[in-house]
C-alpha cells in the first residue's frame, strides 16, 4: 500500500512539474508576443522622413494659396448693397493670407520632432513590419505547439482571445 501511495505522489509531483514547465513556456512566449506587438505599434506610428512631411506641408500651403483668390475679393463684398455673410470662416482667411509663414512654422515643428524622435521611410517601415510579422507568427506557432502538447498530456490551457488564427488552425506538421 505504501508503494502505491508513493507512486501516486510521484506521479502528481511529476504532473505539477510538467504543468509548471508548460505555464513558464507559454508565459515566456506570450511575453515575447506582447513585446513584438508593441514594436509593431511603435514602427507603425513612427514619423515619416522630414522630406515627406515637408512635401505634405508644401501641398497644404499651395492649397491655401489657391484659395487666396477666393479670400481676397472679400473686401468687395462689404461694399455691395446685397451683402451676405461670407460662407467661409474668417480665421481661414487669415490662414490663406499667411500661408507661407504658417508653412514655415509647421516645417520647423516637424523638423524638431523628426530630430528628436527619428523617422522611418516607407520601404524600411514595410521591411521591418514584415520581419516582425514573421517573428510574431513563429511565436504564435510555438505557443500553439506547447498548448497542443499540454492538451495531449491532459492539461487544459486557455488560448489568448487574440491568438492568430493561422497558428490556431495550423496543421500539426507545421508546428515547431
Amino acid at each position: 500500500m505504501t508503494n502505491i501511495r508513493e507512486t501516486i505522489e510521484k506521479s502528481r509531483a511529476a504532473s505539477r512539474g510538467a504543468m509548471q514547465e508548460v505555464r513558464e513556456g507559454i508565459s515566456s512566449i506570450r511575453a515575447r508576443i506582447s513585446s513584438i506587438n508593441d514594436e509593431i505599434k511603435k514602427i507603425s506610428r513612427a514619423h515619416v522622413p522630414l522630406n515627406v512631411a515637408t512635401a505634405r506641408i508644401d501641398a497644404l500651403v499651395n492649397e491655401f494659396k489657391e484659395k487666396q483668390a477666393e479670400a481676397l475679393p472679400l473686401a468687395e463684398r462689404f461694399l455691395t448693397p446685397d451683402y451676405t455673410m461670407p460662407s467661409f470662416r474668417f480665421d481661414m482667411i487669415a490662414l490663406f493670407l499667411a500661408a507661407d509663414s504658417v508653412g514655415e512654422h509647421l516645417k520647423a515643428q516637424v523638423r524638431e520632432k523628426v530630430e528628436s524622435a527619428g523617422s522611418i521611410d516607407d520601404a524600411e517601415r514595410h521591411m521591418r513590419l514584415a520581419d516582425l510579422d514573421r517573428q510574431l507568427l513563429d511565436c504564435e506557432l510555438s505557443e500553439e505547439s506547447i498548448i497542443r502538447q499540454a492538451e495531449g498530456m491532459g492539461f487544459d490551457v486557455i488560448r489568448r482571445p487574440d491568438a492568430d488564427p493561422r497558428a490556431v488552425l495550423a496543421h500539426d506538421k507545421v508546428l515547431p
